[in-house]
């Protein structure tokens, strides 16, 4: 958020989780708006919106939901950016070892180390488990975009750190 702003764009943020939302809190300025919910969001307001690592915490229909509702807030000539995608074929070795690569490459391999132990003895493998985990073939993916209007294509590589997982750029069909 900080280098959006710095480099003179206006942001919007949103996330549904009370936590991520008072984190999100800090950045709160004349030049970043919070939204505290999705239906806040007004219509035809995003030049570009780009949402990284959800898809594998909403189910079929969250996801439809979703799309919709970016479809609905992006302008006529607006991208749609979705990265960390998980594909079908991750493995939760894979994750970690590129956490950890990413982490030792950027300076915050202890960290990494840390929320990894945290994570272990938390409730989060259990809830993941009960939730479920979405996973995306790439043409399956493709597929629920087109069918919400877009023109869409997978990029070569993911925007995250995760160099296994996929990111998406979507445009509205004209």
């Amino acid at each position: 958020t900080p280098r959006f702003v710095s480099a003179g764009f206006q942001v919007a943020l949103f996330d549904p989780s009370p936590l991520m939302q008072q984190t999100a809190s800090q950045f709160e300025s004349e030049n970043v708006t919070l939204y505290r919910t999705a239906d806040a969001i007004p219509a035809h307001c995003a030049d570009v919106i780009i949402m990284v690592s959800v898809l594998q915490y909403l189910s079929e229909d969250e996801t439809n939901a979703t799309i919709s509702k970016l479809h609905e807030c992006l302008k006529p000539a607006g991208v749609l950016y979705i990265a960390d995608v998980v594909p079908t074929n991750a493995s939760m070795v894979a994750d970690i070892f590129s956490l950890l690569s990413a982490a030792l490459r950027n300076g915050f391999f202890v960290a990494a180390c840390i929320g990894l132990i945290k994570t272990f003895f938390s409730e989060y493998r259990s809830m993941r488990a009960k939730a479920g985990f979405s996973t995306w073939r790439e043409r399956e993916f493709l597929d629920v975009l087109v069918e919400h209007g877009f023109r869409a294509e997978r990029l070569p590589s993911n925007v995250g750190i995760n160099r296994g997982r996929m990111t998406f750029r979507a445009r509205l069909k004209r």
